[in-house]
């Protein structure tokens, strides 16, 4: 499909999947407030979609709705313009993978913050985030390994885990690269083994914060990591 704007937004339904695999849109995907329900698949299709301004998957602050899908999001290798916002968004697939965003490429920021929930892993392996990928105030309770993948991130900005951001298993951002600054600050990660954070070869080319709100009962594996400038070609 090819069109400017799409919107399932604002009490928008729907029972069953919702499909729009390589859609072109000229400005906006807007699913603001909408629910989205298969519990047993995709309850929302984007792999591969091409959007040249934003995608909203979030809250309506108007009338006190958040989006929420009740099985897979996919948008594996989906194109965006300008930002993904999921702020205080519910994905729910208990036992799979709730968001599957691997190879995204967003111009802009990734906000995965404000009461965002996932029941179920989140996985931006491999993603390009041209600025921030936030994810401050937010909650990953899979108890799956890993609770959020950013395995092999490109991230030209910061990556955020504040604000009690909390994971119950663990968060990877094995061999990502980061340009700018890495922060965990009041943050909780809740995962038993065996690595609640593995940084195995990751890159910062600004500062890494580590000062969690409690001390992590599994390992951090930071081994290899430092400078971009460090690695080696």
């Amino acid at each position: 499909m090819a069109a400017k704007d799409v919107y399932l937004d604002r009490g928008f339904h729907a029972h069953g999947g919702v499909r729009l695999v390589g859609a072109q849109l000229a400005r906006q995907l807007t699913c603001t407030g909408g629910h989205f329900e298969n519990p047993a698949g995709d309850a929302l299709d984007l792999t591969g979609i091409t959007c040249t301004g934003s995608v909203y998957l979030d809250q309506d602050p108007q009338r006190e709705q958040c989006f929420h899908a009740h099985g897979r999001v996919r948008m594996c290798g989906a194109s965006i313009g300008e930002s993904l916002v999921c702020s205080s968004g519910l994905f729910e697939f208990p036992g799979g993978v709730a968001l599957d965003a691997d190879g995204l490429n967003a111009v802009g920021d990734v906000r995965l913050d404000q009461g965002f929930r996932a029941v179920g892993r989140v996985r931006l392996s491999r993603a390009t985030v041209g600025r921030q990928l936030d994810c401050g105030a937010s909650s990953f309770v899979s108890t799956e390994n890993p609770a959020l993948d950013l395995t092999g991130l490109v991230g030209h900005g910061d990556v955020l885990l504040t604000s009690g951001f909390r994971a119950a298993a663990e968060v990877s951002l094995r061999d990502a690269t980061v340009e700018r600054d890495v922060e965990l600050s009041n943050a909780y990660l809740k995962g038993t083994g065996p690595t609640a954070f593995d940084a195995f070869g990751l890159r910062v080319g600004g500062t890494f914060t580590f000062q969690l709100a409690e001390p992590p009962k599994a390992i951090v594996d930071v081994r290899f990591a430092g400078h971009p400038s460090q690695v080696t070609p």
